[in-house]
């Protein structure tokens, strides 16, 4: 059987909710797929935008309408939802695909959301592409309801896949530069310039709006994790352990920056804290917790022939903290392994980042965080982060720099 068959088969969920065609997706080799919980004012701006793009001959656009059980959302929200939904059906212009997973009936399970609106919605994707000629590898690409993109946009994400083997990317992305905005995005350029220091494979952002991939890529991994958060993170840590990131630079995806309730992480989130004074974003990790993290991501993979107890004195020596936190995650049972299961080094090291990887690493930067380097004011965080970095991940940490400080201070 075709994996892509099998997955229909034994893994896809979306044929519980329905969808309405505008035009048959047969022949569409490129997916957008849009998750929707009361987005009636935002929605039609995407549409809008996306219906400016190049390629649409070839394009589907499917709209997840959706919304938890009625004991867990507000009334006002499903009537939105509601006219949303009358909305899309009367739209005109794009092929598109809406699916109603919000009527009676028809709503998400309890404790989940965004992730399983974004899996049905790719998993019909996915059925769609079966229609297209044998050897095609369709493109899946992840946006929401809230963001609008560059002109070039889908041009740029087609082309890159035209011409790349890679087989996953994320694309670059820009908040509105403005007030707690800018400190924010500050901080997400910051932690992906932190990984980029340390030569982690995981040195990515993670941004639902922001991120494309194949279809069989998609299919190994068996899918959008059906999670109400960080559905995008545990996604895309899946993805680039079947396939190396590429990174769309040329077109930019502006997701929203509003507050939202909606969702326990993200920039909506991230907002609604700073609002209520729960969270602030001008100070960042101390920049000694990626040079930790950089040692022991060089040492690790070329160490297969130590033993255990080795690595943990080698680790012990870049940072005791470094130590702790390994034995905490079970080094001792699992390096043996790692080492029965790799036959060369190069299968160690894809052995060893699929284990330390970016659940792993994020846990360990808090790790040395909480036990012994506390974060430090944004100015110096940046100043002090040197080394190989992405440049234009550094050009533009730089450039909110002025804008948020008026005398610059960082390299």
């Amino acid at each position: 059987m075709h994996p892509t068959d099998r997955y229909i088969k034994r893994h896809a969920v979306h044929r519980d909710w329905p969808i309405d065609w505008s035009r048959d997706p047969a022949g569409a080799d490129v997916a957008i797929v849009i998750p929707a919980y009361d987005e009636e004012e935002t929605l039609p701006k995407a549409l809008e935008c996306l219906a400016r793009q190049t390629h649409l001959d070839r394009t589907m656009v499917i709209c997840v309408v959706n919304n938890p059980p009625p004991d867990e959302t507000d009334p006002k929200r499903i009537k939105a939802n509601q006219r949303t939904l009358e909305w899309l059906r009367n739209h005109d212009g794009l092929r598109l695909g809406i699916v109603d997973a919000s009527s009676p009936g028809l709503e998400l399970p309890k404790r989940e959301g965004v992730g399983l609106a974004r899996r049905i919605g790719m998993d019909y994707a996915v059925e769609s592409f079966l229609k297209s000629p044998p050897d095609s590898d369709g493109l899946i690409v992840s946006f929401d309801a809230d963001s609008t993109c560059s002109e070039n946009y889908l041009d740029c994400v087609i082309d890159y896949f035209d011409n790349n083997d890679s087989r996953i990317a994320v694309i670059e992305y820009e908040h509105p530069s403005k007030g707690p905005v800018a400190d924010y995005e500050i901080f997400l350029r910051y932690c992906v310039l932190g990984l980029c220091f340390t030569e982690s494979p995981y040195a990515f952002h993670t941004i639902g709006s922001a991120m494309a991939f194949r279809a069989s890529a998609y299919v190994e991994v068996l899918g959008m994790p059906k999670k109400s958060a960080a559905e995008d993170f545990y996604l895309l840590q899946k993805l680039a352990k079947v396939s190396p990131m590429g990174y769309i630079r040329d077109a930019i995806v502006y997701p929203s920056a509003r507050t939202s309730d909606r969702v326990p992480f993200g920039t909506g989130a991230a907002m609604t804290q700073h609002a209520q004074g729960e969270r602030e974003f001008t100070y960042l990790h101390d920049p000694t917790v990626y040079r930790i993290l950089r040692e022991w991501l060089r040492l690790a993979p070329t160490a297969s022939k130590q033993s255990v107890n080795s690595v943990l004195d080698r680790a012990s020596a870049i940072d005791s903290a470094l130590r702790d936190f390994l034995v905490t995650k079970g080094i001792e049972k699992i390096w043996p392994k790692l080492q029965e299961h790799a036959a060369d080094e190069r299968r160690f090291a894809k052995a060893f980042h699929d284990w330390f990887d970016a659940l792993a690493t994020l846990r360990c930067i808090h790790h040395l965080r909480d036990c012994a380097y506390p974060d430090v004011p944004m100015e110096d965080a940046v100043a002090g982060l040197t080394g190989r970095c992405e440049k234009p991940i550094l050009d533009y940490v730089r450039r909110l720099q002025r804008e948020s400080w008026p005398n610059e201070v960082g390299p």
